[in-house]
């Protein structure tokens, strides 16, 4: 489906050059281009290290932009105005992106808004990867309606004091418990697992059975030999009902 440009003059849009965006954004690209030709290893190893993690830090800036930009797209219906089924259709569309790179772009996108702004600046600072930052913010923002805002800015500030601490599976965890802790009505609902999906294999209509012992048949774990697994608890964090309070006081 062809997808049609969106064209904008002065009005109803924002002016037509953000002087603010083009200079970070030239100057972003002059800066790359200054060492595209430059070999990596003439760093030593200790250099390299600090390097990598200096790029890091400064692609989850740009993710951070980049989701700003979306996100004020998204407002102003662009992707509907261009003709096109869905934001991320746009986006695939129009920049080349499978659709699933454009999916995360527009999950970004949605997940950063004005309640979680400490967390923003975080992400803009290259403090926190995109995926601690989204984290961050779907958990702070899925917060119940009868959690008070004090409480709110706590949780996320706690969860960014302690994301340089865990690997994302950790903050994931922690994440969850702060839920529990904060708004534990609600948490019922936010830590609901989602629901099975069933593989359709060979048959439209129900899955082809196979007699046992058939290469292809089914599989089915016996409990007494396959016990089910239990989530591990990040280290050095205690899944107890203090835990947020610890540093934060978050139920209290």
């Amino acid at each position: 489906m062809a997808i049609a440009t969106v064209e904008r003059s002065g009005g109803g849009g924002g002016t037509p050059s953000v002087e603010p965006y083009d200079r970070c954004l030239t100057t972003i690209s002059a800066a790359l281009a200054q060492v595209v030709d430059t070999p990596a290893w003439s760093l030593t190893d200790e250099a390299l290290v600090d390097r990598i993690s200096a790029t890091l830090a400064v692609s989850a800036g740009v993710d951070e932009l980049l989701a700003r930009l979306v996100g004020s797209a998204l407002e102003r219906e662009l992707a509907r105005l261009a003709g096109a089924s869905s934001p991320t259709a746009w986006l695939a569309s129009t920049h080349g992106l499978s659709r699933g790179a454009a999916a995360g772009i527009v999950a970004r996108a949605r997940a950063v808004n004005d309640t979680v702004e400490t967390t923003r600046q975080a992400w803009a600072a290259g403090r926190l990867s995109t995926e601690q930052a989204v984290l961050i913010a779907e958990t702070v923002t899925g917060l119940g309606g009868t959690v008070d805002l004090a409480a709110q800015e706590q949780a996320e500030v706690y969860l960014i004091e302690q994301a340089p601490r865990f690997s994302y599976p950790e903050l994931r965890h922690l994440a969850n418990h702060v839920i529990e802790v904060v708004d534990p009505d609600g948490a019922a609902v936010l830590l609901a697992p989602p629901p099975p999906r069933h593989r359709r294999m060979g048959h439209r209509h129900g899955r082809r059975r196979h007699p046992r012992g058939h290469p292809t048949a089914t599989h089915r774990p016996n409990a007494k030999t396959h016990p089910p697994r239990t989530p591990q608890t990040p280290s050095g964090v205690k899944m107890s009902a203090g835990t947020v309070s610890h540093a934060r006081g978050l139920d209290a």
